[in-house]
């Protein structure tokens, strides 16, 4: 194939106190016209630093260096600042990890689009507007008319996401770089998203950059793979051989920390320690730190990146390849290996939860009433995890706030630890808020960025309890120890602390008054494999030794299937599905619950993914009988009109009225 992008031995440097640190160290890699590159590594590989400084977007003082960087056969170093701007935008496209902050909130959808079409296509008027439509409707946008009206606020993260695609695809680009397009969509949101791409790439013969942590996405759409770790690239491979024969120790590590390589038997792998910066970057190999097969030429020597068997690798020792090497360090024990313990009391009991919500909708026009959660029950035992899945808008978030008792339920009943918690009088409820606590999806949103980790892990202590400031303090140091933290993090501040090891304090913090009950809103979806993985652990690790439940909230059903012992699936307020994991990753029998199965990307073999298609309705305006039956390929008449009521078919909880059929298929 003819290749589109040729970069040559790419350096980015930015300077800091300590003196250069190369955010990009020597990166030599090609795109061919039509393909679909993947790069993947944990965060701080330089993966988007990389497509950055092709697209001339690296900030100064930061300074670019490569011996070549060519696009169609052009050098792009011998381009005038002008000529680099043209190109940009226009042949060469990037569509930004979070739309959110990418699209200006002042400005309409459709004036930002406008902007790219007059800048680089020098339309206006009428032939501007259409051509916008158009695009809009290319992505997969209803009322595209209507929707150049909106704000960025008043669209989803999905449609958003879509709005951007929308903006880089608007020049017809040659080469489409993709950072991180997916990270935090729901699962049926990702693949509607990525099968978007797949078709503008085939459409548009356009070559395509996919930057992830997501090695099921890669593996399903890449052709190609490069894998980056603290600015190098470690491995170079087609992605059929990578994914079933590792050259690297680091690529074997990333995936063996996958959680779809478990369903909760035994724990996850994981990689020992970060990715180096600064100060702590070794003198040999950048991975020996973290490598078991390193030795003493590992630490000293740092490989050269070269050609093996069609790949190339930068590696002392490539596995597979028949050359002395050192053995692995032997696993070690550990609690978690342990028979799970058997499940107790009932810790939450929800019978009918629901949450209204009364919303104007004009300034004459009535109220209406918004059913965020209509009907929902389930029990959580003692020790157990209980995983609540579903697209956004289906109600996961408000049940937690029930839950944790942020908010009061319109009806319904939800009895914590024995006690009512709807209307528990001030003793109850001060001993609730003590056995139910939260860990949110952003550790560092929910972390006082003005405090040390000690101060923050200590004041539920200094909030609930009677103890002195010494017993505070031992208190808090025995828990650092339990979730890895190292008590010299005692005075520091969670600026100074990576993704991981401040999901690590909200942990702590939130076990300090030793719960009962943790809700565990989305703790891992915006984090690496390998530091999800460790966190994944940990979660399993705490529930063995202070017996926890867990309400665990995710779109990720790779992870689901690891963490949970039962899960519930909403939409739209209402519980369709639920059983054991078990039962229902084995036959699904909601074709809600199947539609999530089938459009999540993974590397098992089982058959295509599929995206689902339709949006989800209004919960404003949800449809008459089943809330699914605009989406659903088994609708029948009689649920179009009849709500279908939660029913025990094959052994587990089903609200839908082609169970029994589906069961039998």
């Amino acid at each position: 194939m003819t290749s589109l992008l040729e970069i040559d031995r790419l350096s980015v440097t930015f300077p800091t106190a300590r003196g250069g640190f190369r955010a990009v160290d020597d990166v030599s890699l090609r795109v061919d016209e039509g393909e679909v590159l993947g790069i993947v590594g944990e965060s701080g590989s330089g993966k988007s630093v990389t497509m950055l400084a092709l697209m001339g977007l690296i900030p100064s003082p930061g300074e670019v260096r490569a011996q070549r960087i060519a696009f169609a056969g052009q050098d792009l170093a011998r381009l005038s600042p002008r000529q680099r701007r043209r190109l940009t935008g226009k042949d060469v496209a990037m569509i930004f990890q979070d739309p959110a902050t990418s699209l200006n909130p002042s400005f309409t959808v459709g004036f930002q689009l406008a902007e790219v079409l007059h800048a680089h296509e020098k339309l206006s008027g009428k032939a501007l507007r259409h051509r916008a439509i158009a695009l809009l409707e290319q992505v997969g946008i209803p009322a595209p008319e209507t929707r150049l009206r909106a704000f960025p606020h008043q669209l989803s993260g999905g449609m958003n996401q879509r709005v951007m695609i929308a903006m880089a695809i608007a020049c017809n680009p040659r080469l489409l770089i993709a950072d991180e397009p997916t990270t935090a969509l729901d699962v049926t949101i990702q693949a509607q998203i990525l099968d978007l791409l797949l078709t503008l790439r085939r459409e548009r013969g356009m070559a395509l950059v996919l930057i992830s942590h997501n090695m099921s996405v890669v593996a399903e759409t890449a052709q190609r793979v490069v894998v980056m770790y603290a600015g190098q690239v470690m491995e170079q491979r087609e992605t059929a051989s990578l994914f079933t024969a590792q050259q690297h120790p680091y690529t074997a590590a990333l995936l063996a920390a996958l959680p779809e390589r478990s369903a909760g038997e035994g724990r996850l792998a994981t990689i020992p320690g970060v990715v180096p910066g600064q100060s702590d970057r070794p003198r040999g190999c950048l991975f020996s730190p973290r490598c078991s097969h390193a030795d003493d030429l590992c630490r000293a020597q740092q490989p050269d990146l070269r050609e093996l068997h069609g790949s190339r690798v930068r590696c002392h020792y490539p596995l597979g390849v028949a050359a002395p090497r050192p053995e692995p360090a032997s696993a070690v024990a550990h609690p978690a290996d342990r028979a799970p313990s058997a499940a107790g009391e009932a810790v939450a009991v929800a019978d009918g939860l629901a949450r209204h919500y009364r919303v104007r909708q004009g300034l004459f026009a009535p109220p209406a009433v918004l059913k965020a959660l209509d009907g929902v029950s389930f029990t959580l035992q003692a020790a157990r995890t209980l995983a609540v899945v579903g697209e956004s808008g289906c109600g996961k978030s408000t049940l937690a706030r029930l839950v944790t008792l942020i908010d009061k339920p319109t009806a319904g009943t939800l009895r914590i630890a024995g006690q009512d918690a709807i209307a528990p009088s001030p003793p109850v409820r001060r001993q609730l808020r003590r056995a139910v606590h939260t860990v949110f999806q952003n550790p560092y949103g929910s972390l006082n960025p003005r405090k040390t980790i000690g101060a923050i892990i200590e004041e539920p202590l200094a909030v609930n309890t009677g103890l002195g400031r010494v017993q505070r303090r031992d208190a808090v140091r025995e828990m650092m120890a339990k979730v890895g933290l190292r008590p010299e993090h005692y005075d520091r501040y969670p600026h100074m602390f990576s993704g991981g090891q401040r999901q690590r304090i909200a942990i702590a913090r939130s076990l300090m008054l030793r719960p009962k009950l943790v809700v565990a809103d989305e703790p891992v979806s915006a984090l690496d494999v390998s530091i999800q993985a460790q966190v994944l652990n940990l979660l399993k690790d705490l529930q063995q030794e202070f017996g926890l439940s867990y309400l665990f909230i995710s779109h990720d059903l790779a992870v689901v299937r690891h963490i949970a012992d039962e899960i519930l699936v909403m939409y739209l307020g209402r519980g369709v599905e639920q059983g054991t994991k078990e039962r229902i990753f084995a036959q699904p029998l909601h074709p809600y619950t199947r539609a999530l199965l089938a459009a999540t990307p993974g590397m098992t073999g089982n058959g295509p993914r599929r995206a689902l298609t339709g949006e989800l309705p209004s919960p404003l305006n949800p449809p008459k009988g089943c809330a699914f039956s605009t989406r659903c390929p088994h609708v029948a008449e009689r649920c179009r009109i009849e709500p279908p009521a939660p029913r025990s078919i094959a052994g587990r909880l089903v609200a839908c009225h082609e169970a029994e059929r589906l069961a039998d298929a």
